[in-house]
């Protein structure tokens, strides 16, 4: 009987059927929704993806149960991305955890600490399972179980060329598009002269989720300019209390998904 180290699709149906399962915990239109009152929308995307990626893991083993040598050869070198992915993909998710930790599910009959060891758990069972695959796919491509499945050399740096250019492209694809991500803002970079009761704007191009903004005066960049900030999901706006001060650098950073763009006015001296 195989070990699990040279047959991946054992691990594959684990972490399938986990990635199912917890999918579910985070889904928020089911009722036995894991943080309650907490319904961010990015939340709902995640446990999507995860069902969704689960789904495919699944279909994977059963592909990898049937197929022949070279079939298995694709699929152990699909999986080795995959569980990158994967990895990622619990990075943010383990960082809220460590970070809200019981306020995340106060609303937990028996405790908030034992909710969120229980969120940890399950990120943790997600890693420990993907480490697993990767290892299994790394085993099986080197000819351990089945010679037939080995990875030579030459396919193997194949593999390594093609996958870094893929790299190559999205990084510089990712790089194009955040030089452009702003639609306009009011006041214009470098701008001078603007009237300290300026209503600051921000518009983007496309829709995001979650944005932020910072507004900081150039010489003391550790306190904040006073005032209230409003978003959609096309830009913000920052209306200073009582307005900016006058003769003043002013320095703003704003955040929308992974981008961000900085920008600087001076304000009038009256």
């Amino acid at each position: 009987m195989s070990s699990w180290r040279t047959d991946p699709q054992r691990i594959w149906r684990w972490l399938g059927w986990s990635c199912i399962v917890i999918g579910v915990f985070y889904f928020p239109a089911f009722p036995w929704y894991l943080l309650g009152e907490v319904k961010e929308e990015e939340i709902g995307h995640w446990a999507l993806c995860s069902m969704v990626g689960g789904t495919v893991i699944l279909l994977g083993a059963r592909l990898y149960r049937k197929g022949g040598g070279q079939t298995k050869r694709l699929l152990l070198l699909v999986s080795l991305v995959g569980m990158a992915v994967l990895l990622l993909g619990q990075v943010p998710a383990l960082y809220s955890w460590m970070i809200y930790q019981g306020n995340l599910i106060r609303h937990w009959p028996v405790s908030p600490s034992v909710g969120f060891f229980l969120g940890v758990a399950l990120h943790g069972w997600l890693v420990l399972l993907a480490l697993a695959a990767l290892t299994a796919a790394c085993l099986s491509l080197a000819g351990r179980g089945h010679s037939e499945i080995r990875l030579s050399r030459r396919e193997g740096l194949r593999f390594l060329l093609g996958l870094g250019s893929l790299l190559a492209l999205w990084w510089g694809w990712d790089a194009y598009q955040a030089r452009g991500w702003i639609a306009n803002t009011y006041p214009a970079d470098g701008m001078e002269h603007v009237p300290v009761r300026t209503v600051v704007t921000v518009a983007w191009k496309g829709s995001y989720e979650t944005m932020g903004m910072r507004v900081r005066y150039e010489d003391s960049p550790e306190a904040a300019v006073p005032g209230a900030s409003g978003a959609t999901q096309y830009g913000m706006t920052f209306e200073p209390e009582g307005g900016f001060q006058p003769g003043r650098r002013v320095r703003i950073e704003v955040e929308a998904g992974r981008r961000t763009h900085v920008f600087r006015f001076t304000t009038d001296t009256k």
